[in-house]
């Protein structure tokens, strides 16, 4: 249910069929004033004065606050009120039209508009709208003779006296002549409104009352000059006309010329309704837009939906000097008349002319359509081109082609149906929609192109073919039987220097900016927006300044402007292009994202060079972008490739840069192939901090993604001799950085690990530099946590947290995570989701997302019985799982999933989930802590359902290896629990609480 307010008449409330007003009157006058201020604040101060405007009672506050609360109980609906307290006063917290009066102004306002641009039925329509919100003769009737609302009642009564006028001039324009005798009593009552007598004598006329209306005239021409005022020049005018007999050509509409179609139209209500709204405010709209896009369906269809009847103005084939003849004969004037002479044969009617195709006419058409807009006030102009016409008070609206997603898909699925149909109509999809959607996309979305490949699809079936590019039809106009026409009629419109920008920007396999354009085009920014521009204007380039590269073309335009251009022009573009992205300095994914269609076409083009660095980093480009999607197939054939083509000629730094890229692809799953790619690396080095850093990199990976004993053996190997060659002579950063990569494998003895750190700690000190010695600092308290067979001691605890301590507001993700990881140790889950969550967000600003940060976050919130939490970032982590085909991750996902399912005393779907988990993890080493994640929750289950088996055979998993060394309280708990008493279990899953376990 809804309110509703009216004061109209008499002042009423209703709120649905209930009404609801107050019956004090004092609480009536407050109404009164909040409701002509409806979501406005109103001060106390205005209405203590409105209440009582001569005498003030002794504490007026308080009064005031026992006539607020009558109105309120008097509109009260047990919801919450809908009178509110401000700071300064109170307010009518409803919608502006759920009040008459609000809704009467908006209706008056509009009617005015329709009246100044001549749309009489519509304006007659809004003015009879208005009207009918009135009950009664005056508005808030029970005050008509109070002081605080005088003005608003004066304002009101003044409106619909506007609203009644403009009915009537509305009526008159149209034809009609029932107004007579209340225009009759208006005129006598308002001498000086010139409308009024104008409809007045319109409307005697159109009774066939001539004489009448010529004496109407000479009255108000009496009445006027009794103030000193003369007859505007409209009423002097109907005068004359209705003296000759040739007054109604203000009122007789034009017949219609506009074309019929018959297909049907898809897709394009948005516009059609976007258009007409321009044409309510706008004497002049332009549709513009790309050839073959469907301007002149839209401006028919819109033409034809539009209360004024338009003529219809081909002007495909004139010439410049032929655009007012070809207007005056669509408009049914004969003879060779020039713009002044149409105006004057349209007077004042309110007509509407459709100019079609204009832009190969942009001297001659802007010019008559100024001069026709400025003679003849009641022409509407509709237009379509492929540039704006530049005319003083034009409103252009850009259609664009059918985006193929969404509802624009399905429209353009639907045309293509009905197109094919129409020639063939056995024709289904059969699943076919995707190869559907592949023609539909070579043609751009063009509804000309959609057409046109309907057309071929009975000869050539569905399958992926120019032919809908270069395929005719034989209706329409030559540059419209083929979209390579249309471009064709584009491309000879334009100078040459903007032929050959065209040219050059159809190198762009994506989208681009101003930059990006002018280092193509070798010009200057400014130049380049310049031309930039035009080619936008001249719907050539399609421009979307919400991007961060606003400009693209479409494919249809740039095939054609790369086969005009030639082959010399291409290659330079090429290069330049290349040049831009290889130069790019360490690009963001976003950056990769837009640029990778370029990135694949240039180095498909270097391929037949010999340019084996320049494809090197290239295919590196690409294949970060194809690690982190992920799509590492793509990244693995790729680099491949490449790799086999420029090992021989390729530096130690750019097979660096190849081996970190197939790092990345290692991420995505592809690890045997890529480790092939860091040995090929490693052995084309050329020195040893080239290849200590190449040993260091694979090493790292190896660790964190293998997960396994023999890639633990392998990434040792690669670590130790990573040391061996630094430990020799290397940059201390280098040497700090190897260092610190041999630490948190709990693979290692723990003199490796001691000899790494003490060499780290002392590299980094003699550095200086602050974010490896914060490293340092925190690999010792991982070091001696991890000694602690990963259960949290007091030393260690205090360690951790110290170094938390230090490097607050650190803005390495790195550190973040390594903080977090360790406040987490401490058991200070809060403070570690803190430096977790910043970890998180500072790898996703790169375009990275690190399932390390999710399976610590995850536990962190387990800490915090945080369920719904944890069931998010699990689903997150189980996501990526799949994704990147990482077992140790998805068992951490399964793992949380049966911590849920425990906390919900689902003990079987727990017990299934935990299983999955220790079987994913049964050839891996995952840190010992996950482990209890999932063997936690199965303790418990076996205790819930009193199955000791159970709990033997998962505490025999937590018992073993024997280097696992654990606090004596965990010992002695374990041990118990090995022997299948259920008491001591559940001593151990206190203990397992106390370390923030369970």
């Amino acid at each position: 249910m809804s309110w509703s307010v009216r004061v109209l008449g008499d002042i009423t409330a209703s709120y649905g069929d209930v009404e609801l007003a107050p019956r004090s009157p004092m609480a009536r006058r407050v109404l009164a004033m909040l409701v002509s201020e409806v979501g406005k604040p109103v001060s106390t101060d205005r209405l203590i004065e409105a209440l009582w405007p001569q005498e003030t009672p002794a504490d007026p506050l308080s009064t005031l606050h026992v006539h607020m609360s009558n109105l309120r109980k008097g509109l009260s609906t047990g919801d919450s009120g809908i009178v509110v307290t401000t700071s300064s006063g109170y307010l009518l917290d409803l919608p502006k039209l759920a009040v008459d009066a609000e809704r009467f102004d908006q209706q008056v306002e509009l009617g005015l508009a329709d009246l100044a641009a001549g749309r009489w039925a519509s304006a007659s329509g809004r003015f009879g709208s208005a009207l009918g919100e009135w009950a009664g003769e005056e508005p808030y009737a029970e005050f008509a003779y109070d002081d605080f609302i005088a003005h608003e009642r004066s304002r009101l009564r003044h409106l619909r006296l506007d609203a009644r006028e403009g009915l009537y001039l509305a009526q008159a324009r149209l034809g009609q002549s029932g107004s007579v005798a209340e225009l009759e009593g208006l005129v006598v009552d308002q001498p000086l409104r010139t409308r009024l007598w104008l409809a007045l004598m319109l409307s005697l006329d159109n009774a066939g009352r001539g004489t009448e209306a010529l004496r109407a005239f000479d009255r108000a021409v009496l009445a006027l000059a009794d103030v000193g005022l003369d007859p505007p020049i409209e009423l002097r005018r109907i005068a004359e006309r209705i003296a000759d007999g040739s007054s109604r050509v203000d009122t007789v509409p034009q017949s219609s010329t506009l074309p019929r179609y018959s297909t049907s139209f898809h897709g394009r209500q948005s516009d059609v309704d976007g258009v007409g709204a321009c044409l309510r405010s706008s004497k002049l709209v332009t549709i513009t837009g790309p050839g073959g896009v469907g301007k002149t369906r839209l401006a028919v269809e819109v033409a034809q939906s539009d209360e004024t009847d338009y003529s219809f103005v081909d002007l495909t084939s004139v010439g410049e000097s032929g655009v007012s003849s070809a207007i005056a004969a669509a408009l049914g004037f004969s003879g060779e008349l020039e713009i002044e002479d149409i105006a004057e044969q349209i007077g004042g009617a309110r007509i509407g002319i459709l100019l079609d195709n204009c832009e190969h006419l942009l001297d001659s058409v802007p010019l008559g359509i100024s001069d026709l807009m400025r003679l003849a006030l009641n022409v509407q102009i509709l237009a379509t081109s492929r540039a704006p016409l530049q005319v003083p008070g034009e409103t252009v609206w850009r259609l664009d082609p059918f985006r193929l997603e969404g509802d624009d898909l399905d429209a353009a699925m639907e045309m293509f149906a009905q197109r094919v149909g129409a020639s063939d109509p056995s024709f289904r999809f059969d699943g076919r929609e995707e190869q559907a959607r592949d023609l539909l996309t070579m043609v751009d979305g063009l509804p000309l192109g959609i057409e046109l490949a309907a057309a071929s699809v009975p000869s050539v079936g569905l399958a992926r073919s120019y032919r809908a590019l270069r395929s005719h039809r034989r209706a329409g106009h030559e540059r419209q039987r083929s979209m390579l026409n249309t471009v064709e009629w584009s491309w000879s419109l334009l100078p040459d220097e903007h032929r050959r920008m065209l040219a050059l920007l159809s190198v762009f396999r994506s989208s681009f900016d101003l930059t990006e354009a002018a280092h193509v085009g070798e010009l200057t920014t400014g130049e380049a927006e310049i031309l930039v521009g035009d080619l936008v204007d001249s719907s050539l380039v399609v421009a979307d300044h919400a991007h961060e590269a606003p400009y693209r073309i479409l494919e249809t335009i740039r095939s054609f402007a790369a086969e005009r251009g030639g082959a010399g022009q291409a290659h330079s573009a090429v290069d330049r292009l290349t040049d831009l992205l290889v130069t790019a300095e360490d690009p963001p994914l976003a950056w990769l994202r837009r640029h990778e269609a370029n990135l694949k076409f240039c180095l498909a083009q270097l391929r037949h060079t010999s340019d084996p660095s320049r494809s090197a980093v290239l295919a590196t480009l690409l294949a970060q972008l194809w690690a982190e999607a992920p799509r590492p197939e793509d990244a693995e054939a790729l680099i491949s490739e490449v790799v086999s083509e420029v090992a021989s000629g390729a530096s130690s730094e750019i097979m660096l840069r190849l081996a970190e890229a197939a790092g990345d692809m290692l991420r995505s799953g592809a690890a045997e192939r890529s480790v092939e790619l860091w040995k090929m690396a490693i052995q084309l080095s050329e020195n040893d901090q080239t290849t200590a850093r190449l040993l260091r990199k694979v090493g790292e990976l190896l660790a964190d993604a293998g997960h396994t004993e023999d890639a633990y053996r392998e990434a040792r190997e690669f670590l130790e001799r990573a040391l061996e060659i630094v430990a020799v002579d290397s940059e201390e950063r280098v040497r700090c950085q190897v260092a610190m990569s041999t630490l948190g494998y709990w693979t290692f003895d723990d003199e490796m690990q001691s000899v790494a750190l003490t060499d780290a700690e002392r590299a980094a000190h003699r550095i200086g530099n602050q974010d490896l010695t914060i490293r340092v600092g925190l690999a010792k308290a991982s070091h001696a946590y991890q000694r602690s067979g990963y259960f949290p001691q007091t030393g260690v605890c205090e360690s951790l947290e110290e170094v938390a301590r230090e490097v607050e507001g650190a803005a390495s993700a790195h550190i973040h995570f390594s903080v977090g990881f360790c406040l987490l140790a401490a058991l200070k889950p809060e403070k570690a989701l803190l430096h977790l969550v910043e970890a998180e967000e500072r790898v996703l600003e790169r375009g990275v997302i690190s399932p390390w940060i999710l399976a610590y976050r995850a536990l962190a919130h387990r800490m915090l019985r945080e369920t719904v939490e944890v069931r998010t970032v699990s689903d997150r982590l189980f996501e990526l799982s799949k994704r990147w085909d990482y077992p140790m991750y998805r068992a951490v996902a399964h793992a949380n999933r049966a911590w849920l399912a425990s906390r919900n005393s689902a003990w079987d779907e727990c017990i299934v989930q935990a299983e999955i988990a220790l079987e994913l993890w049964q050839d891996s080493r995952p840190p010992y802590i996950f482990q209890w994640t999932a063997l936690l929750p199965l303790i418990r289950a076996g205790i819930e359902l009193e199955v000791p088996g159970m709990v033997v055979d998962s505490a025999s998993r937590l018992l073993s290896p024997e280097e696992r060394r654990f606090p004596e309280d965990v010992t002695q708990a374990l041990s118990a629990v090995e022997s299948g008493q259920i008491p001591a279990a559940r001593k151990a899953l206190e203990i397992a609480s106390r370390y923030g376990l369970h």
